[in-house]
């Protein structure tokens, strides 16, 4: 469009859809019971900042909401982690993009990353183009990311303090300005 003074419209399209990143850090992150005992610190041998609760138990996790345009269609998702695990856990961290139902408070996974298993200490990274459910209905869900023991976590000592999270990004392709 090239035109002189105010040009109003209903919608812009674009030509091709655009992506665009959501990223979440740890300050973004927060435990799922707020009675727990958590940290955003840096991990071992200074891994980088990271987010994780202390508490342990098979049912702790970290929780961060998302906030995606209407519309929106989610591509992809990235996480970022540090494994510092004293024993050779029988769980591993997952991750995953969630939507809750609003109207009965019902969550329906999105994408799943699980860590591979056995790894020594370190960083690592891992993401899925897998999304069922891809696009974004604020009207009806709510959006978030699990970080936490997959499940069923048979190791009722898991803690999320040697799995912190570093990050997650979230792809997404939006097809015009409303």
């Amino acid at each position: 469009v090239s035109a002189a003074g105010t040009v109003e419209a209903d919608a812009y399209k674009y030509k091709q859809p655009r992506e665009h990143y959501l990223s979440l850090s740890p300050i973004d992150f927060t435990p799922n019971d707020g009675g727990q005992a958590w940290s955003r610190n840096y991990g071992p041998a200074g891994g980088g900042a990271g987010a994780g609760n202390s508490r342990l138990g098979n049912t702790n996790f970290m929780c961060a909401p998302v906030h995606l345009p209407q519309g929106a269609i989610v591509t992809n998702v990235l996480a970022h982690y540090y494994h510092s695990d004293p024993i050779l856990a029988l769980a591993q961290l997952k991750v995953e993009l969630k939507r809750r139902r609003l109207w009965n408070a019902s969550d329906t996974p999105m994408a799943t990353l699980i860590a591979a298993r056995p790894q020594p200490n370190g960083t690592y990274s891992m993401e899925t183009s897998v999304i069922f459910n891809p696009s974004i209905d604020n009207r009806d869900f709510g959006y978030w990311v699990y970080a936490g023991p997959e499940s069923p976590c048979p190791d009722a000592n898991w803690d999320c303090v040697h799995h912190p999270i570093y990050g997650v990004v979230i792809t997404y392709t939006v097809t015009g300005v409303d």
